[in-house]
């Protein structure tokens, strides 16, 4: 997102703003941003395709059921929406000062979140359940 004011421009990203939270000593506030906005989506997509892709192929991945649970507990911890929500709510505040035009990257992060709530929302926890309990 590129950010203009009076004639000066500033591009920043997840990682840069990551980055000028923990230098301007707000460590944990950069931590919470990065667990929350790339750590645990990243994590998530992963462990869905952990789980589901050897479940397609009839197979049974290594610690299923741990990693099943990992996922449905890290669920409420990675809302990508929370964050796409604060990025609209600023850029509309902001919108009469100044400039900003969304990058490449904020698009990306629209399509990760349209994802990751398709993909929560087409898997059927019964499914897997079933495929658990199945023996090997």
């Amino acid at each position: 997102m590129s950010f203009e004011l009076e004639g000066r421009s500033q591009d920043n990203t997840l990682i840069s703003g990551v980055i000028e939270m923990y230098r301007s000593g707000l460590w944990g506030l950069a931590m919470v941003v990065l667990l929350m906005s790339i750590i645990f989506p990243l994590v998530k997509i992963v462990g869905i395709l952990y789980v589901l892709i050897p479940l397609k192929m009839n197979k049974r991945p290594w610690m299923l059921a741990k990693s099943f649970r990992m996922l449905d507990l890290l669920h409420p911890w990675g809302m990508t929406e929370v964050y796409m929500l604060g990025v609209f709510v600023a850029y509309v505040k902001l919108s009469d000062l100044a400039t900003i035009t969304p990058g490449i990257a904020l698009y990306s992060f629209g399509v990760l979140l349209i994802v990751s709530a398709a993909a929560t929302a087409s898997l059927d926890p019964r499914i897997v359940w079933e495929k658990v309990e199945q023996p090997q």
